[in-house]
């Protein structure tokens, strides 16, 4: 059992040291930009704060 809470702890920590990096800039196939890195920082704060989440389960 202790090393399960090991294990859990572990997950959690290396869930915020490897999170994936939010881009400055994202361009489609013709080079147009269809967001910036604010965009995506600024969803992510509406859906947390919202608590999107859970939106559309059973």
């Amino acid at each position: 059992m202790i090393v399960g809470f090991k294990t859990l702890i572990i997950l959690i920590c290396r869930v915020y040291v490897d999170k994936p990096q939010v881009p400055e800039q994202v361009v489609d196939t013709s080079g147009n930009t269809v967001g910036t890195g604010s965009d995506i920082r600024q969803g992510q704060e509406i859906f947390l704060g919202k608590g999107l989440m859970s939106n559309g389960t059973v």
